[in-house]
């Protein structure tokens, strides 16, 4: 049975310069599975309930997790958390009269059984990213202009951050539009270390921040799963970032850490290409379909706004 203690966590959310937090952050456990589950929500500012959309993403969620089934396959689950989410949000929303969206991102581990395995879920800009003991591996493709403008080879995914179109989401949880989640596997071979967060975080940790971040659990005791060190770094650097800030938004991020001996419970997968143009991130080969339909989307937007 996996030992919880080989794994260390920690949970960050601020409320930044804004008048709400309109961030979520659960995580959930299963020593007997063996299954770790991370859940970002981020409420849409844009429209009227942002907070309800995020606090509802985090409590279908557990619904969800509690409702797990034996021998469901992770990215069926992945999926149905999404579904139910989506539903649920708009339920919310109709009572009070308004149209609440968050965007999501969730990670799920599974460190026991026939097939151990890594995959997430994301819907906007929400994001995933992998590390290394040393660097950044990958990370999520938000859906958002400005990583079209990304994809296209516009823009670096450093410019992204700070573009104007970076709070253009093509997709989310609530409103009319089923979202287009996307579905990616992760080679935990290829490193251990994980963050899920809300675009609040991403757009002012760095990569090199982010690892400085995990080199404080280097010989932390801790009981169970949370990480004091870690939490407290986190809080720490972005105090120091947030002196330095006129302006910024709720940020929120679930920090993991894999030791050794967890990862080496995951089977590694077949190679996974990964792009040759200079100026992008890498990504996993899962943006296929979606991919496909949020450029749709993306141009119809642009042309939408040329004709204004």
């Amino acid at each position: 049975m996996p030992d919880f203690n080989d794994i260390s966590v920690a949970e960050f959310s601020h409320i930044g310069h804004r008048d709400e937090n309109q961030d979520r952050c659960r995580v959930f456990t299963d020593p007997q599975s063996g299954v770790l589950l991370a859940v970002v929500a981020d409420g849409m500012g844009g429209h009227a309930g942002g907070g309800l959309a995020a606090a509802t993403v985090a409590q279908s969620a557990a619904e969800v997790w509690q409702s797990r089934a034996a021998g469901e396959a992770p990215s069926d689950f992945l999926q149905r958390l999404i579904r139910e989410s989506h539903r649920a949000v708009n339920v919310a929303g109709q009572a009070q009269g308004i149209t609440p969206r968050a965007t999501v991102a969730a990670l799920l581990i599974q460190l026991r059984g026939d097939a151990p395995c890594c995959v997430s879920i994301h819907a906007g800009d929400c994001r995933i990213t992998q590390y290394a003991a040393e660097r950044a591996v990958t990370q999520s493709v938000d859906h958002s202009l400005a990583q079209l403008h990304v994809l296209r080879g516009k823009i670096t995914q450093e410019q992204a951050a700070t573009h104007p179109d970076q709070s253009r989401v093509l997709t989310s949880v609530g409103g009319e539009e089923t979202p287009e989640a996307e579905i990616t596997q992760w080679d935990l071979t290829q490193g251990g270390r994980f963050v899920v967060c809300s675009d609040g975080f991403w757009e002012i940790f760095k990569a090199e921040d982010v690892l400085r971040l995990f080199r404080v659990t280097r010989g932390e005791t801790k009981t169970g799963l949370q990480s004091p060190a870690l939490l407290r770094a986190t809080g720490d650097m972005f105090e120091q970032k947030l002196k330095g800030l006129k302006k910024q938004d709720n940020t929120t991020a679930v920090l993991i850490e894999l030791n050794a001996t967890a990862q080496a419970r995951q089977s590694a997968p077949e190679p996974r290409p990964v792009p040759d143009r200079a100026t992008r991130a890498k990504w996993p080969v899962g943006f296929t379909v979606s991919l496909f339909g949020i450029v749709v989307i993306a141009l119809l937007a642009l042309i939408a706004l040329w004709t204004l």
